[in-house]
């Protein structure tokens, strides 16, 4: 009989047989063998290994003609397992070295209770330039320990790995503040690229800075648009177009009051709003103004005085943008006199009598301002004592912020009563007889 038998090790005994061809059998007859079992006398690899073999018989038609000569002698072999390298890294970023990480490396596979572990002098790969599929190769690899010569190592001393790009990043950029043109373009004042091995050739250029809008904000995202990486060590690299943050600053503007027609004096500050000039805002933007409050710098009279605006808001497209500050808003007007007239009440009184006191009226002063807001206030008369009417009037009267005009009144002088005694009136407002 040729009986074989071959197995990859597996730490038992166990052997499997094939094989047992019969020798020695006429060719009519019919008779086939019954495979037993082989058992290695050592569970360790190895070449022509002798296999106890038993249990081998004969069975068929023709069987009882013969008879075996006696159980097989067999000879097998017990390959190496094949374990696998374990602990190696096998992606890294591009550093410019060949190097592999392959800390804590160590083979997996290995059978329960078997000790076995890997020594070798380095790891790299064949070159230091970005790839994937990269051979790593192992110098001076072997297996160690007491079960080492049953095992082999699956790829030999090579392994496949990826070595992938380095980030170059802007870092320490400073951009300027600008102030909102309706772009979204930024400025670079200062920056370093980093990320690059040391000694190496690659730069970075870029068509634009831009924000990620046109708008008014601090700390805003600014990226490198239309960028490429340029240098000998160039394809080695990537880049974050991430390049900072920036500030746009809102876009000032200047309001010019239209000057409003002359007001009377109405003892408040108010001023009169008739629209204005709004400079300084891009053509593209539709900006508008809604009025707040004006005001004069004071109630008083004055010609060109200062007018200041408070409240103004601005509408339109990207208003939000735009700064119209208070102190921006600018213009003058004038307050003028307030007509006032004096009028002069008719009175009676006897001759030889004291003039009594004129009752006069005012129309146009203001609210909360009376006859204490003038001065020099005089009263005047026609001269004479006599029974008879006698024109009175205003003579003279001061008013700062009021254009006085007077309606005279009549003092009517009658006889003297029956009873001829002083009048009891004071003399305020003073007056005098013309004459």
């Amino acid at each position: 009989m040729n009986v074989t038998s071959s197995k990859v090790y597996d730490g038992g005994l166990a052997a499997p047989l094939t094989g047992g061809e019969l020798q020695g059998v006429y060719p009519t007859d019919v008779v086939t063998i019954k495979m037993g079992t082989g058992q290695f006398l050592t569970k360790d690899v190895g070449n022509k290994k002798p296999v106890t073999a038993t249990g081998f018989s004969i069975s068929g038609y023709s069987s009882f003609n013969y008879q075996l000569a006696g159980q097989p002698e067999v000879l097998g072999q017990i390959t190496p397992k094949s374990l696998d390298i374990v602990g190696v890294t096998l992606t890294k970023v591009y550093d410019g070295t060949t190097a592999a990480n392959h800390t804590g490396a160590t083979v997996s596979g290995t059978l329960y209770g078997d000790v076995v572990g890997i020594t070798f002098s380095t790891a790299a790969y064949d070159d230091p330039n970005v790839g994937t599929n990269k051979p790593i190769r192992f110098s001076d690899l072997s297996l160690t320990g007491a079960s080492a010569a049953n095992y082999k190592l699956s790829n030999g001393n090579v392994l496949y790995g990826f070595i992938t790009k380095a980030k170059l990043r802007m870092t320490k950029t400073v951009f300027n503040d600008r102030v909102y043109d309706g772009t979204n373009k930024a400025v670079l004042q200062s920056g370093i690229l980093g990320g690059a091995v040391t000694g190496e050739d690659v730069k970075v250029a870029w068509e634009s800075l831009e924000f990620a809008d046109e708008h008014v904000g601090n700390r805003k995202q600014v990226t490198a648009v239309g960028w490429v990486i340029q240098g000998s060590d160039g394809s080695n690299y990537d880049f974050d177009p991430i390049v900072g943050v920036g500030s746009i600053l809102y876009r000032k503007l200047h309001y010019q009051l239209r000057t409003p027609f002359p007001r009377t004096y109405d003892g408040t500050d108010r001023a009169s709003f008739l629209g204005g000039t709004l400079r300084g805002a891009l053509a593209s933007d539709e900006i508008t103004v809604q009025p707040g409050t004006l005001e004069f710098s004071n109630a008083r009279l004055g010609t060109n005085k200062p007018i200041y605006g408070y409240g103004f808001q601005l509408k339109g497209n990207n208003a939000s943008d735009y700064l119209l500050s208070n102190d921006s808003i600018e213009g003058v007007g004038t307050i003028v006199k307030r007509l006032l007239k004096i009028i002069v009440h008719d009175t009676v009184k006897h001759a030889n009598q004291i003039d009594p006191k004129y009752r006069l009226e005012y129309i146009g002063f203001v609210e909360g301002e009376d006859e204490s807001d003038l001065y020099n206030l005089q009263i005047a008369r026609d001269p004479g004592d006599t029974v008879g009417s006698y024109d009175v009037w205003i003579e003279t009267v001061g008013a700062e912020n009021y254009e006085v005009s007077s309606e005279k009144g009549v003092l009517k002088i009658l006889k003297p009563s029956a009873i001829d005694r002083p009048g009891s009136s004071d003399s305020w407002p003073r007056f005098r007889k013309t004459g």
